[in-house]
């Protein structure tokens, strides 16, 4: 009767499985490859196992202001660039200013 499957992560050795299907040790952060193939009730397997590539990333980016007005202006406007360690990254924000009277 029917088929079972195998299962191969990063550079593991294949396993068979069931689904559905969770790894008990937490994954480290990087790239990985998850494959899974069917074997048929004569032990045939699969020539072309399915596959999924996904990245793991637990770190936060680091920011730092890389441009800034001057701590003293009479500019009545102010510029800031933010860089990040991270080349994708996307920051959007606001600067709220309300005037206080004296």
């Amino acid at each position: 009767g029917g088929c079972s499957f195998e299962i191969k992560l990063d550079d593991s050795r294949w396993i068979s499985a069931s689904s559905p299907l969770r790894f008990k040790q937490p994954l480290q952060d990087g790239n990985h490859t998850f494959m899974v193939r069917a074997i048929d009730s004569h032990g045939v397997k699969a020539k072309n196992p399915a596959q999924l590539h996904w990245t793991v990333d637990t770190q936060a980016p680091t920011l730092h202001i890389a441009r800034s007005p001057a701590l003293i202006t009479h500019d009545t406007t102010a510029r800031f660039e933010v860089e990040s360690s991270e080349a994708r990254c996307k920051f959007p924000f606001q600067l709220e200013y309300r005037r206080t009277e004296r």
